[in-house]
């Protein structure tokens, strides 16, 4: 029996081309698309899937005087930024302290309002931002489709 490999010669000029750039470059403009995507979601006032946020209460816009949510003082929208993590990672969030509560929502009522691609089970980052970082790779390295 034997297996015929075709294509292998893509697959290594692909792997020369991937050796050959510094993926600091990548990981950056991945960095800043993923910082754009969860900024729209706050001018959208909607999740990574694009699904709305829960509207607030009537109470909440009194109080406000606005019905934007998720923005009073514009902090935790401004808060928002990405880092590389050394050589090979980037890393997109907040370091204000109340942001895992309007992500994950509380058992005291307050709703459920992600503002990043993260789920019970972990990063899920949506197709359309898959698409966008596709892009970005295939930019860079050339994968052919």
């Amino acid at each position: 029996m034997d297996v015929e490999v075709r294509g292998i010669g893509v697959v290594l000029a692909t792997l020369r081309k991937v050796a050959e750039v510094d993926p600091r470059g990548v990981l950056e403009e991945i960095g800043m698309a993923i910082h754009r995507r969860v900024l729209e979601g706050f001018e959208h006032q909607s999740d990574p899937w694009g699904r709305p946020w829960k509207p607030l209460s009537p109470e909440t816009i009194e109080k406000k005087r606005s019905s934007r949510i998720l923005e009073d003082t514009g902090r935790l929208r401004q808060s928002f930024a990405w880092r590389l993590l050394g050589r090979d990672a980037v890393a997109v969030g907040t370091n204000v302290e109340y942001a895992p509560f309007h992500q994950y929502g509380t058992r005291r009522g307050l709703p459920k309002r992600p503002m990043l691609p993260l789920d019970e089970y972990g990063v899920r980052l949506p197709g359309e931002w898959m698409k966008e970082i596709e892009r970005i790779l295939e930019r860079h390295y050339g994968f052919p489709d």
